[in-house]
């Protein structure tokens, strides 16, 4: 019986041992490790995922917005007292709170006034406005001991158009000039109390009951006093 020889996988016809058994064996593994290694293609993202992180960010910017438009509005709101105990005390309180921004622009003014916060007053004016009432001087009198110590606001009222018929015209003229779409009359009616100092000094107005009327606009930067009037005692 003739005798073959065993023929191993990868050995070329005629070879008779598997001495290249191992180097053929170990070259199929390093073609397979080769192919494993070759660099992957980076994958395209999805129209949809872009669209997906878009919508995601355009949500945090909005809630950072309203988060902040927020905290700004309870800033410029009302509580119905605020007292200052310390040197140069002052006290301020609100029988009525008003209503509608053109009643909160006089509410905080008197607020800040009251609390001789100047710069605070001074940026709900209109800027000629600001400088007529001179906030400066203001705060020199408050340092000196001279200023109000206490009001007690009674009420606000925006006044129909011919409650201040005689004025409507210098209203209307101020107003267009400085540029606002609307405005409102605010009547305010209180009573204030100077402190000692300031009644030595003759201030123009004493203690007692008094009324302001305050011609408040819209524009750009929101509700601006524009005439702050003077007050009138009852």
């Amino acid at each position: 019986m003739e005798e073959r020889a065993a023929v191993c996988p990868g050995i070329k016809a005629g070879q008779k041992n598997c001495h290249n058994k191992k180097e053929v064996l170990s070259n199929v593994g390093q073609k397979d490790i080769k192919k494993d290694q070759a660099p992957k293609r980076p994958q395209k993202v999805s129209g949809q995922a872009l669209k997906i992180c878009g919508m995601t960010l355009i949500c945090l910017g909005v809630m950072f917005a309203v988060a902040w438009v927020n905290r700004n509005r309870q800033e410029n709101r009302l509580a119905e007292e605020y007292t200052i105990s310390a040197e140069n005390p002052r006290h301020i309180r609100f029988e009525e709170m008003p209503e509608g921004e053109a009643e909160m622009t006089a509410g905080l003014f008197f607020r800040y006034h009251a609390m001789a916060q100047y710069e605070e007053c001074s940026s709900l004016l209109s800027k000629d406005q600001a400088e007529f009432m001179n906030f400066p001087q203001q705060e020199e009198d408050f340092r000196s001991g001279s200023y109000i110590k206490d009001y007690l606001i009674h009420s606000f009222e925006t006044l129909p158009e011919e409650e201040y018929a005689g004025s409507k015209e210098y209203y209307d003229g101020r107003a267009a000039l400085l540029g606002y779409e609307e405005y409102r009359v605010v009547r305010v009616a209180f009573h204030q109390t100077w402190t000692d100092q300031a009644i030595k000094n003759r201030q123009l107005s004493g203690d007692g009951e008094y009324i302001r009327e305050m011609a408040v606009g819209r524009g750009r930067d929101g509700w601006k006093i524009f005439e702050a009037g003077n007050p009138q005692e009852l």
